[in-house]
């Protein structure tokens, strides 16, 4: 028998008495364990691309205690043959394979007063992120010119899944481009048959981050998803631009598409609000949580200074984070962990999208320095919310759970008032970026369950 075939199926002891255990990145080329603890917590990374191919076996044996697994999205957890005695439960924070297409991760053994917490993803980094074993192990990964093994075959096979969305959602898509009122190229995808409907994207974003919602509508209606300024297929940003650049741009494929109704999430739904005002021709407009700031005290626009320092030293990915937490974007667990991890993790998500990468695609590098003029459209707005209450179109004010940003619920409870012709729909358990395609860097993304709503009401026209 092959010796590392031997050694994958010796199982590896994990013991923890009244202790907190950790086994994370390249720790292991196992693939059965037995875990022994008692009033004890144990961490076990079950993703790292050093284990071999096969099912997992985890025996445990656990007395009031909780064992997390870090896992590959795709896993397939077997708990049914796990017995327990008193309170205890398999608590899984991801999205459980139903397909069962992954690999099999199967738990046997006894829990008494205990608990397995299953977790993939993000929340499986971010859970790790900020332990000292990922220090070490980004500290070796940077040695070697390479990346974290905590992220290197999560991020393969995400890559992978990207590309192959992409791909598929711009087949039989067409491109065009129109001039806007300054001679800048406006370029844009198109899809469908119907009455014209554009649909604007919104920061961190490009015209390809809504081709599921536009599939979704297609079938109805010529759906056409122009790039703002700065990306894909859109000339750059001038040194005055501002919210009327941002209008006149939307204004140009409008006129040039025919189009009556139009679709914008976040800064978007500001733009595509302020284009209805002056363009009678837009007769419904579909808004996803508008970026609106409610005050002129500058708390989500004060982070520019030091972006653009970031950006001009080259530091990237530094500079995403800090748009992330100026905007009030980054998840809870990205305000913890030592700001030099945050960026090794950016750094290498980034590396990995641009080696991967289909044909098109807008990378996190292109669009990075596209935010500084977000929180500059943020400040020309705020506290404009009286001028909203004489939008002629209809409106479909549309929102998540609200809770990120933190100025999104305020402005959307304000605009639910001041709009004269406005209807309003809010999805539960939908985040900020609810409306886009789901990904690596928008897990959110629910477009199928937002696109119901928007197709009904642009059907009433």
């Amino acid at each position: 028998m092959n010796t590392q075939k031997r050694a994958s199926l010796t199982p590896v002891q994990i013991l923890a008495d009244h202790t907190v255990e950790k086994r994370l990145g390249s720790w292991t080329t196992a693939r059965t364990f037995q875990v022994r603890a008692r009033h004890g917590q144990v961490t076990i990374d079950l993703k790292s691309p050093q284990i071999p191919a096969g099912d997992i076996e985890l025996d445990l044996n656990l007395d009031h205690s909780t064992v997390k697994l870090l896992v590959a999205d795709d896993a397939v957890i077997d708990h049914w043959d796990l017995a327990w005695t008193g309170r205890g439960k398999v608590k899984q924070t991801y999205h459980p394979n139903p397909a069962g297409t992954g690999r099999r991760i199967h738990l046997t053994g006894q829990v008494r007063h205990g608990e397995v917490r299953v977790q993939s993803a993000g929340i499986a980094r971010l859970s790790a992120i900020a332990s000292r074993d990922y220090l070490t192990d980004s500290r070796r990964a940077h040695a070697d010119g390479g990346t974290p093994t905590l992220h290197q075959k999560e991020n393969e096979m995400n890559t992978a899944r990207t590309t192959a969305t992409n791909t598929a959602s711009t087949a039989g898509m067409t491109t065009g481009v129109v001039a806007s009122a300054d001679g800048t190229p406006i370029g844009y995808l198109r899809a469908g048959h119907g009455p014209a409907v554009v649909v604007l994207h919104g920061s961190n974003e490009s015209a390809r981050s809504h081709l599921q919602l536009a599939q979704a509508l297609a079938d109805e209606f010529t759906v056409y998803l122009p790039d703002r300024r700065g990306r894909g297929l859109s000339g750059p940003h001038r040194p005055d631009h501002s919210l009327r650049t941002e209008v006149e741009d939307l204004q140009a494929v409008v006129a040039h598409a025919g189009a009556q109704q139009v679709f914008g999430v976040s800064v978007s739904a500001l733009i595509a609000l302020q284009a209805a005002r002056t363009a009678p021709a837009i007769g419904q407009v579909a808004v996803y949580e508008p970026a609106l700031l409610m005050d002129t005290s500058g708390t989500y626009t004060s982070w520019v200074r030091r972006f653009d320092q970031e950006m001009a030293h080259g530091q990237v990915a530094d500079a995403l984070i800090t748009s992330l937490r100026g905007l009030d974007l980054a998840p809870p667990a990205f305000r913890y962990p030592p700001r030099r991890l945050l960026v090794a993790v950016t750094n290498a998500a980034m590396k990995k999208e641009d080696a991967h990468a289909s044909p098109g695609t807008v990378t996190m590098r292109e669009l990075a320095p596209t935010l500084r003029y977000e929180p500059l459209l943020l400040a020309e707005m705020a506290g404009t919310i009286a001028s909203f209450a004489d939008v002629p179109a209809d409106v479909l004010l549309m929102g998540g759970d609200m809770k990120h940003p933190a100025f999104i619920r305020p402005a959307f409870d304000a605009l639910a008032r001041t709009l004269p012709h406005v209807r309003c729909a809010v999805f539960a358990g939908l985040d900020h970026g609810g409306s886009g395609d789901p990904g690596p860097a928008n897990r959110g993304g629910k477009p199928d369950i937002v696109a119901p709503a928007i197709r009904s009401f642009f059907a009433q026209s």
